[in-house]
């Protein structure tokens, strides 16, 4: 619906070059689906706009680590989903296998993953790096210590 969408991170792999795109549509919260362009790495040509809708906000604006390719040459996106804020998201990890251009029917929901923390399950991973051999390390909020919008003075995620 949003024409004129924000780019968000970017990765190239497999001679393509894939870029997130955001639709933001308040302070918080983007528009549900993870869109993202596909153009051609070495002429710049511009071929389609592949989308899931298992997640929403493809990668986070100054972590370009929120789209990675692993040693498998898979292409990863993480749908950050609104950081939570809109509760019908999931934020988690999309797959586009080696060799494809479009996105399989792998998707890992963070937010089902529990954490021995105070809250239990983890919202969405902020600062993300991935150190190779299926292992993604950073950092977690827990959506059970944050308000909704949040009260950074008090919030303790």
């Amino acid at each position: 619906e949003d024409t004129n969408p924000e780019l968000g991170v970017m990765a190239i792999t497999g001679g393509k070059l894939y870029v997130g795109l955001q639709q933001f549509v308040a302070p918080f919260a983007s528009a549900s689906g993870v869109d993202v362009a596909v153009f051609d790495a070495a002429t710049g040509a511009y071929e389609r706009v592949i989308r899931s809708d298992d997640s929403a906000s493809p990668g986070r604006y100054g972590f370009n680590q929120t789209m990675f390719v692993d040693q498998n040459g898979d292409l990863y996106v993480y749908g950050i989903a609104s950081f939570g804020f809109a509760p019908d998201q999931s934020p988690g990890f999309l797959r586009i296998k080696n060799g494809e251009t479009e996105f399989d029917d792998y998707f890992l929901d963070t937010s089902t993953i529990s954490m021995p923390v105070e809250g239990g399950a983890i919202g969405t991973l902020n600062g993300m790096v991935y150190g190779g051999d299926g292992y993604v390390y950073g950092t977690v909020e827990v959506r059970a210590g944050r308000s909704n919008p949040p009260i950074y003075l008090t919030d303790f995620n």
